[in-house]
């Protein structure tokens, strides 16, 4: 029995891989070229900064995403994968971290942002944390 990826696996993998370069490519040209997707961001931005309750409890969450909870997260999902014999899972988890964090750092640095006047210059997030899906929806 070959190792080889079947071709539909293969066709279906590129496929996601182009859906997410284009997301990456639209969501870099709304949000960092246009005036009304920078205007979007720094309400996001402020909505997590300005005092109240939901926004209180909202930048306590913020806040608490630091690299060393990051790491953490890493870690329980690799030892997780780890623990079950899911190389895959590791793998991916692995490299959905470092390809997200690798990729926004590379744009922030090399992609100019246009000062239209909102916030700070190339200020969106760069880490998340892998987990499986049970994990994620109820």
């Amino acid at each position: 029995m070959s190792s080889a990826p079947r071709p539909a696996v293969l066709r279906w993998s590129v496929s996601i891989a182009l859906a997410g370069l284009v997301l990456l490519v639209g969501s870099l040209a709304v949000f960092v070229f246009t005036r009304a997707g920078q205007r979007v961001d720094a309400t996001m931005q402020s909505s997590v900064s300005t005092l109240g309750l939901l926004q209180l409890h909202n930048q306590w969450i913020v806040s608490a995403i630091t690299p060393g909870t990051l790491a953490l997260a890493t870690l329980l999902t690799v030892s997780v994968g780890l623990a079950r014999r899911r190389w895959d899972a590791v793998a991916a988890a692995l490299i959905l971290l470092v390809g997200a964090n690798v990729t926004t750092a590379l744009m922030k640095q090399t992609i100019p942002r246009p000062d239209y006047g909102f916030g700070e210059p190339n200020s969106s997030p760069a880490a998340t944390p892998p987990r499986p899906c049970r994990w994620r929806w109820p």
